[in-house]
């Protein structure tokens, strides 16, 4: 299992130490200076002293996750508005700048939510934070001797770690908890409420009489919980440290009636090592056992940022668009060939029914001429008293010879040839003027001299066509006229 390197950057000393993810320790060493934090001490300075110490140390330098004692940072409850997860980053912000002394620029922070009343109309977070030059200070120096920091934590979660490894702490899921972590007369207390760092202080002890200022660190405490959990009170203790005071144990033992658990690293994770002092550190080894217990100063919570989908809504958009202008490109093409077959076929089926009209057509020209033969026929006798009363009479004309022949031409009803005689030349000429004049087609012809009949002596062919007259039946307006004139003529008296 690798180990991870964790540094403890306090006032006076700086620790570091080696371990896995389970807490077992495979190096310790801590390096001495009066001048850690003194900003006018050069970090120059600092870290060659630094480097010159880890020549001996046995520390391998690479990267690290840097502790930060309860003293070093600021930590202060904030009560919020109900608001949507995504945006508490940035009321945080807002909140801690109002509530700070320094610009919000100034400072590293980062913050827990903490689990309170969903029926509530605000809800809490603890902000951790530091002055940003001091920290970029530690890291630089820090690098300037191999070191890289990953990340930057406080002891307070590094000690619920503890407690929660190594003696199945709840860290407030059932109660609230207190969390009491001693280093000589240095003192971290720290409450858990449902699994949440509500509260945590730091004090530094007299060195007499001492009991004094942690009976109102603790009533201090009491009091801070109560704004985010109301009418509860703290009947478990957890103290943490290899020399705690025995004085400290007892005044606990008799504030909360016996239940105050001495939380030790047994010798399966110390492995002989003198890990006093060194508890928080091996706390900062060991994952959180939530998120919402764990801070980073480096890289602390911010706003998640809803991911840009406009060029995917553009994509999908374009896609979804050439695919409807492909879909209707493919019905049209198939609607078109579809009429294209379809109007093939009209044409195929034109085509064959002119065919057939074609090949009936001389049948039905036949049909019509017998229609209007019959519609127009005349009877013979009719004809020859047509043609008798055009002629002048047998004193001028008279025929000798005489044919008779009905017609089937739509135009003509009956044709006349024969052989005529006449006096004069004009006899034969008035003739046909007479003819024309009664409705009869001339065709013209020469008259001729006759020796045959002296009294006569002009001879000419006659050939007429007497031009046929379509008497149409009675359309049904003609009809009821005559019906009406009919009636009404039946129904008048009749005339004396």
């Amino acid at each position: 299992m690798s180990t991870k390197l964790i540094v403890e950057w306090s006032r006076y000393a700086t620790r570091f130490l080696q371990a896995d993810t389970s807490g077992r320790v495979s190096h310790v060493a801590e390096f001495s200076h009066d001048q850690l934090n003194d900003m006018t001490t050069p970090a120059d300075e600092i870290a060659d002293s630094l480097s010159s110490w880890m020549k001996s140390s046995g520390v391998t330098a690479g990267p690290a996750t840097l502790l930060l004692p309860r003293e070093s940072v600021v930590a202060r409850l904030l009560q919020l508005p109900q608001a949507p997860p995504e945006e508490i980053p940035d009321l945080v912000r807002f909140q801690a700048a109002a509530k700070s002394a320094m610009p919000i620029d100034d400072l590293a922070f980062d913050y827990l939510p903490v689990h309170g009343d969903s029926s509530h109309d605000s809800h809490a977070v603890l902000t951790i934070s530091t002055e940003k030059r001091q920290l970029t200070r530690i890291q630089n120096v820090l690098r300037s001797i191999g070191i890289e920091v990953e990340r930057v934590t406080v002891s307070p979660l590094a000690i619920a770690n503890v407690v929660h490894q190594f003696s199945n702490a709840s860290l407030g899921s059932d109660e609230p908890e207190m969390v009491i972590y001693q280093r000589g007369l240095d003192l971290e207390i720290s409450i858990f409420d449902r699994r949440s760092l509500v509260f945590s202080h730091s004090i530094n002890l007299p060195d007499t009489d001492h009991l004094k200022p942690l009976e109102s660190a603790l009533t201090r405490s009491i009091v801070a919980l109560n704004q985010t959990h109301p009418n509860v009170s703290i009947d478990r203790c957890f103290l943490v440290g290899s020399h705690t005071d025995d004085s400290i144990r007892t005044f606990l033992e008799q504030r909360f009636r016996g239940n105050v658990q001495h939380v030790s690293i047994d010798e399966a994770h110390s492995r002989s090592h003198d890990i006093a002092g060194f508890e928080p550190l091996i706390g900062a080894a060991i994952p959180p056992p939530e998120q919402d217990l764990s801070v980073d100063l480096i890289h602390p919570r911010k706003r998640i940022e809803k991911p840009d989908r406009s060029r995917l809504y553009w994509t999908v958009g374009g896609v979804l668009a050439a695919s409807a202008l492909l879909l209707g490109y493919f019905v049209f093409r198939s609607q078109k060939l579809n009429l294209e077959a379809s109007i093939v076929d009209i044409d195929s089926k034109i085509f064959q029914i002119n065919k057939v009209l074609e090949a009936g057509k001389p049948t039905m020209n036949a049909f019509s001429n017998i229609d209007q033969w019959q519609l127009g026929d005349a009877p013979p006798i009719d004809s020859w008293n047509s043609l008798r009363n055009s002629f002048p009479g047998t004193d001028r004309v008279y025929l000798s010879e005489l044919r008779f022949s009905p017609l089937s031409d739509p135009a003509f009803s009956a044709q006349f040839k024969g052989i005529g005689f006449a006096k004069q030349r004009s006899d034969i000429e008035q003739l046909a003027d007479l003819l024309v004049r009664n409705g009869f087609e001339v065709i013209p012809t020469t008259p001729r001299n006759s020796g045959i009949d002296p009294d006569y002596p002009f001879t000419f062919d006659m050939d007429v066509k007497q031009i046929r007259v379509i008497t149409l039946p009675p359309s049904k307006e003609e009809e009821a006229v005559e019906t009406a004139q009919s009636e009404a003529d039946a129904a008048s008296p009749s005339k004396s």
